[in-house]
């Protein structure tokens, strides 16, 4: 991602430091996460899934609730059945995919997804 950002900067009138590596060690940039599986590959196209967590992760940093519920309960309820059984456990999981000036507000909607499925 820095050297993507060092590439753009003359066109944005950036000095071409303007992010560097102390943005990804702050947690400001999260790294792409690992990919899960691949479902589909050709020579010139690869389509892959990224993990549940960072699935999730996303769900409740955008957390449109009208939106998202029903897809972060059906991800909530898979890594319920691999065998997280609180809201704590699957913070411990998802919480270090999420940027860290999102961190607060996701961690809330992630409370609220859990009570969403499992009530006060």
């Amino acid at each position: 991602m820095v050297p993507a950002a060092v590439s753009i900067a003359s066109e944005f009138e950036l000095d071409p430091s303007w992010l560097n590596q102390q943005a990804i060690s702050a947690g400001l940039i999260v790294r792409p996460p690992l990919v899960d599986k691949t479902l589909f590959a050709t020579r010139s196209l690869v389509l892959q899934a990224p993990p549940i967590e960072h699935m999730l992760a996303m769900k409740v940093t955008a957390y449109r609730r009208n939106k998202d519920l029903e897809d972060a309960v059906l991800l909530l309820r898979q890594m319920e059945r691999s065998g997280l059984a609180s809201v704590e456990d699957v913070w411990t999981h998802i919480g270090g995919f999420v940027p860290v000036a999102k961190r607060a507000i996701a961690r809330y909607n992630l409370d609220d997804l859990w009570e969403h499925v499992h009530g006060p």
